[in-house]
């Protein structure tokens, strides 16, 4: 280091014979790295050694030589902003040379205007050449779309969109991304209006190599206080939600956004106060994606809502069952202790508004995927409680209840279940059900038929009308791979043995079948004669 005490006239002297003499065959010397250096000393001193390092005709053969040969793009990016900084003071036939040999470069590497350090050396060099009296050659050394390929619309979720679908399209997100500079593109994310909208277009802005350096600029650039303000606006929920885009953001372009407004959003108790007046879906989804960026105060805020008994209002006010089922596995994910959770969520269903709402349940998928959780999660002493929805289950005595109990495999597992309910089904009601809908429904049903009573499950289908069955099988939705591997499915399901089984009803159904989907023009057209499944 060159010793402070020396004027700056001699300092700058010494670094400059020192540079000159330097063997640079034998060693390697940045050049650029080395300007940077003193063009960010904390002394006004050191920054103003740069000036006489660039006016210095040997430092001026070193940087031309450095052109070259594989110059950086940041150590051209550092040059601009070194020249632009002192170009006032930079004697006007050296600042001229530097500004041609980047022009030089420039026309070899052209610039991006929807990137933030290129718009700025571009801004930088419009200056530079202004103070020169030259005329800037624009048209040389940026991408420049023409007229008629320039993107028309202003909306930034239609052109974030756009990027993301046609990410695998680099010419289509390139015109995409050169229709507008960067302070453009900074300007449309601000002006969304709330937070998610803003982490959705980052988002979907984050899918190929171009469009991250934009997402990176973006980042750097944003008002994140102004940021923080939308989404105290929001659920708790979306705003999660969008932290974690956030942090997945964050980890693809390596910026810090999402911790910073997670901590902010701790400090000013956002999330506190955005998870007490939420209801138990958000809570819930909140918490989970939460735990994803900081496990930690996830833990500590269902911990103390516990114990608050926040939870358990939440818990107490929830009407859906299988919602309840379904976050309640969530939270219990999270929990620091959940047998101790469990404990409460027991104790919330032994109430008899928690039965009440057992009692008055409609949907059977609710009350099958309740009973199923409550058998496996709640404890002894809630062995009314699973009783009551079992009956709850058994009284369900309507056509179309019984057909979503068939459709619902775990019906299987409940003990003792009134096998009466499922055998009072007819043909009848599977021909209305199936007449309209696609033959995988029916494979649905006799999973479970077929499970409780073979010998019933074949009797059914061999009444069920061939027309409807036919039709099922033809229906638009599937292609004849698909139908064929129902149809044989099916012949396993209501095959006892070889002499009761459907096998004759399948043949019929498979030969009919293919007549049809042959004479059908718009399905013989598309005909690929896929290998058929042997049915004897």
């Amino acid at each position: 280091m060159v010793n402070e005490n020396i004027d700056l006239a001699k300092k700058s002297e010494l670094i400059i014979q020192y540079i000159s003499r330097f063997d640079r065959l034998e060693y390697s010397l940045n050049i650029h790295l080395l300007l940077n250096k003193f063009f960010n000393s904390e002394t006004s001193d050191e920054a103003e050694i740069v000036i006489r390092i660039l006016e210095n005709e040997k430092i001026e053969e070193i940087i031309i030589e450095s052109f070259s040969t594989n110059i950086k793009e940041f150590e051209v990016n550092s040059l601009i902003i070194i020249l632009f900084k002192f170009c006032a003071q930079i004697d006007k036939i050296k600042l001229l040379k530097y500004y041609n040999l980047i022009i030089s470069y420039l026309n070899r590497n052209k610039l991006n205007l929807f990137l933030f350090q290129d718009y700025m050396n571009y801004s930088n060099l419009i200056q530079i050449s202004d103070l020169l009296s030259i005329e800037q050659p624009f048209e040389k050394i940026v991408n420049v779309l023409p007229e008629n390929e320039i993107v028309k619309t202003n909306s930034i979720v239609e052109l974030t969109m756009r990027i993301s679908k046609q990410s695998r399209k680099p010419e289509t997100v390139y015109k995409i991304l050169n229709s507008f500079h960067f302070p453009e593109w900074l300007e449309k994310l601000n002006k969304l209006p709330r937070f998610s909208n803003i982490t959705n277009s980052l988002s979907e802005l984050n899918t190929s190599t171009e469009t991250k350096k934009l997402v990176y600029s973006l980042i750097r650039k944003m008002d994140w206080n102004k940021l923080i303000e939308k989404a105290k606006k929001q659920k708790i929920d979306q705003i999660a939600k969008s932290l974690r885009e956030l942090q997945k953001i964050d980890i693809s372009v390596g910026t810090n956004s999402c911790a910073f407004i997670f901590n902010q959003l701790i400090e000013n108790n956002t999330i506190k106060e955005k998870l007490l007046i939420s209801t138990l879906s958000e809570y819930s989804k909140a918490l989970s994606d939460l735990s994803n960026i900081n496990s930690e105060s996830a833990k500590m805020f269902l911990s103390n809502d516990l114990t608050n008994g926040v939870l358990k209002d939440k818990l107490v006010n929830e009407n859906s069952l299988s919602n309840f089922r379904a976050r309640v596995l969530e939270l219990k994910r999270l929990a620091n202790d959940p047998k101790e959770f469990i404990l409460t969520v027991s104790e919330i269903t032994t109430k008899n508004e928690f039965i009440t709402k057992i009692k008055t349940e409609k949907d059977i998928n609710s009350l099958l995927s309740f009973y199923e959780f409550a058998k496996e999660n709640l404890n002894g002493k809630n062995f009314q409680t699973i009783q009551i929805t079992k009956k709850a289950i058994d009284e369900i005595d309507s056509s179309t209840s019984i057909i979503d109990l068939l459709k619902n495999p775990k019906i299987l597992k409940i003990k003792g279940f009134d096998k009466d309910i499922i055998l009072s089904i007819k043909p009848e009601e599977i021909d209305e059900y199936i007449k309209s809908k696609k033959i995988t429904y029916l494979e649905d049903i006799f999973r479970v038929l077929s499970d409780f009573n073979i010998d019933k499950s074949i009797s059914l289908f061999n009444q069920l009308k061939n027309e409807y069955l036919i039709v099922s099988l033809l229906y638009i939705d599937l292609n004849m791979s698909q139908s064929l591997e129902v149809l044989y499915r099916l012949k396993n399901k209501v095959d006892k043995n070889d002499k009761l089984n459907c096998n004759e009803k399948v043949s019929y159904l498979l030969n009919e079948y293919l007549k049809k989907y042959t004479n059908i023009e718009r399905r013989y057209n598309k005909f690929d004669c896929p290998q058929l499944p042997i049915i004897k």
